[in-house]
């Protein structure tokens, strides 16, 4: 009874709803908002509201029975009081996949990419850092950052020492230098704890 009730609360105030915007108002001369009722279409519920009854289960899904001739080796298995019956069957043909749809004649490449390149141009540039860093990390000593860069596109790769600890900086992703230049930061870190070591 209670979703009865619900669905009606729910369709009562959606009509409100739907009613309050289409009344307009007219100023009187007492300069006072009056609402003036205009004839609308009565709110309409779609489908059926439903009575509190159970619906009907579902039909059973059709078993995938595999021929006995179809089968080339079985192995049971037991686990947790139940039997685990394994078949190893032929395989199953398939149908041929869809043929490829045909290039559209609408499409004109050349004007594609033209209009690429003019975005592009549009676009700030955009620059990739991939940096490594293994931060050492001591009770008595401040940290220590041993940072490797791989040069974009340039091969190679520059290690250096910091005293920095770059594990601070690991979530900045992206920035903008003076050039506006969009730089995006890729970096995986590491901490070596070496109070633990000794």
């Amino acid at each position: 009874m209670k979703p009865l009730l619900f669905s009606l609360l729910v369709a009562l105030v959606g009509s409100a709803l739907v009613r309050s915007q289409d009344v307009p108002v007219v100023e009187t001369s007492e300069s006072a908002a009056v609402p003036v009722a205009i004839p609308t279409a009565a709110a309409r519920i779609i489908g059926n509201i439903p009575d509190g009854t159970p619906p009907l289960p579902q039909p059973p899904k059709p078993k995938f029975i595999v021929p006995a001739r179809d089968i080339l080796a079985t192995t049971t298995q037991q686990q947790g009081g139940r039997t685990i019956t394994l078949n190893r069957i032929k395989p199953i043909a398939l149908p041929p996949p869809p043929e490829p749809a045909p290039p559209s004649a609408d499409f004109d490449n050349a004007a594609f990419r033209e209009r690429m390149a003019e975005n592009r141009a549009k676009q700030p540039k955009t620059d990739l850092i991939f940096l490594s860093a293994t931060v050492y990390r001591s009770q008595n000593v401040p940290p220590r950052s041993l940072v490797r860069y791989w040069a974009g596109g340039k091969g190679g790769q520059i290690a250096f020492w910091s005293s920095a600890d770059f594990a601070l900086i690991s979530g900045i992703h992206c920035f903008s230098d003076s050039a506006a230049t969009m730089h995006g930061l890729i970096m995986a870190w590491g901490y070596v704890d070496t109070s633990l070591m000794a």
